[in-house]
């Protein structure tokens, strides 16, 4: 069995409303590559999000095995029956460091291992708070760190 380290960064285009408890972040990202083979797998070692906005609001981040029908961003989160059947897990991103300008939230030692239908999994954030975020893409960044297992 062979391992690699990979580290994805997803620039999250984000609405400047008031996003209430529950809602959609963003629109349904796609970590391409995240098995190294189709219905391949990994560990997901770490996630981090950047909050350039500095709202430094919890959030969760819901993963799924396989493209499913995402929220509208702004709505709130329902995920149908179906996508269930998808789900890998979900990441919670609660407790920031203010760095300045900029706050970030870590989740390490996550140790939540996949096998995807493809080569790639799929996610989308939930706000468990009420920000309000800067319009446009880069407002929130999110760094998400795997093992890719062969």
């Amino acid at each position: 069995m062979s391992e690699q380290l990979k580290t994805f960064k997803i620039d999250l285009e984000v609405l400047t409303v008031a996003y209430a408890n529950g809602d959609a972040v963003g629109q349904k990202f796609e970590l391409d590559g995240a098995a190294l083979r189709p219905k391949g797998g990994g560990i997901i070692q770490s996630m981090t999000l950047v909050d350039k906005d500095d709202d430094g609001v919890e959030v969760d981040v819901v993963l799924f095995d396989d493209d499913f029908s995402a929220t509208t961003d702004g709505s709130s989160m329902n995920i149908s029956d179906e996508d269930a059947n998808k789900l890998i897990g979900t990441v919670n991103l609660a407790t920031y460091k203010d760095q300045g300008g900029v706050k970030t939230a870590t989740a390490s030692n996550i140790q939540l291992g996949y096998s995807c239908k493809s080569k790639s999994i799929f996610g989308q954030l939930i706000t468990r708070g009420t920000p309000t975020y800067a319009d446009g893409p880069g407002s929130l960044k999110l760094i998400v760190s795997i093992l890719l297992v062969s």
